[in-house]
């Protein structure tokens, strides 16, 4: 599962993205507040009627775009390997076809506090640990900027400022407040 989170329609936003083999699909799962909880529609975004399409696997590139990794097998389960010499690999991203993927583009930084500071926003996971693991070391000269991010409207970007706030060495354990 995975969480795409921008270049896409609005719809997808910051929504899970699910491959399930079983079915033949990617799915995403649009969600909205619903009183105390929330509410998810089901939405097929890859859907084969080929038999040996078995999504396993779906991550987000860190230029936005979505990875899906195909074992190309007839049975679910691996219990009749029907093939164990192919695979695939889908690229599925918004924009011109046939454009070249160049995920260093994607990719701020990790040099500056302010390129740190945008990877961690980025959408794959990679790219915010290294941000996220760069911003902790740098102790109290990162607290302005990750303070700013949790004033951010997106509630995954005030969570990982947060997250990274409170793991900081040498600060004493504080409730940041949202703005």
């Amino acid at each position: 599962m995975a969480v795409r989170r921008r270049d896409v329609a609005p719809i997808f936003q910051n929504q899970p993205l699910h491959a399930e083999a079983g079915h033949n699909v990617v799915r995403a799962y649009p969600a909205e507040v619903d009183g105390a909880g929330y509410k998810a529609e089901v939405v097929n975004l890859v859907k084969s009627k080929d038999q040996w399409f078995r999504p396993s696997d779906v991550c987000v590139a860190p230029d936005g775009s979505v990875f899906i990794s195909d074992w190309y097998d007839p049975a679910v389960g691996g219990h009749k390997f029907g093939d164990t010499g192919r695979g695939r690999i889908f690229r599925v991203s918004a924009g011109k076809k046939g454009k070249k993927y160049l995920p260093t583009e994607a990719i701020a930084g990790f040099e500056t506090e302010d390129q740190l500071l945008e990877s961690l926003q980025n959408p794959n996971l990679a790219v915010q640990a290294k941000a996220a693991n760069a911003l902790r070391s740098k102790g109290s000269s990162a607290e302005a900027g990750l303070k700013k991010l949790w004033a951010d409207e997106n509630p995954r970007v005030r969570a990982r400022a947060l997250w990274i706030l409170g793991k900081m060495k040498g600060k004493p354990k504080l409730m940041y407040k949202p703005p």
